[in-house]
């Protein structure tokens, strides 16, 4: 058996938002690989994801912190058409996702199983 684990990565990026989902702390990569060994899995693939959303967070990060009364957790309704360009984006980056590691993104991705049952490396290109 196995696991996919996804969760928020860059810890510096934790805020009002990552508590109102139920998320306690944003991981860096290390840290995920760190606590699924102590937990007896071995990744069969670790990555990035969530690519394109990275500038629109660091921005809106950046504004929260600097005077923003809102609480920083309310998801902006965007036009039908933006919409669907941010789902074309998803959509490109999983067809690139196959093929190669995107070194960023705003969630880390992980395949696991338990430890001795890994029958690929663990940065091999793969459909998480």
């Amino acid at each position: 058996g196995g696991v996919v684990l996804t969760v928020p990565a860059y810890p510096r990026l934790y805020s009002q938002w990552d508590r109102k989902l139920g998320h306690y702390l944003r991981y860096t990569s290390s840290e995920l690989l760190r606590q699924t060994a102590a937990a007896g899995l071995q990744p069969l693939y670790e990555g990035h994801w969530n690519s394109f959303s990275v500038p629109a967070a660091l921005v809106s990060r950046k504004l929260r912190r600097s005077g923003s009364d809102d609480d920083g957790a309310v998801f902006p309704r965007v036009p039908r058409l933006l919409n669907q360009m941010l789902i074309g984006c998803a959509w490109v980056e999983r067809f690139v996702l196959r093929r190669v590691r995107v070194p960023i993104g705003l969630s880390l991705v992980g395949v696991f199983v338990k430890q001795g049952n890994a029958s690929r490396a663990c940065n091999e290109p793969a459909s998480p």
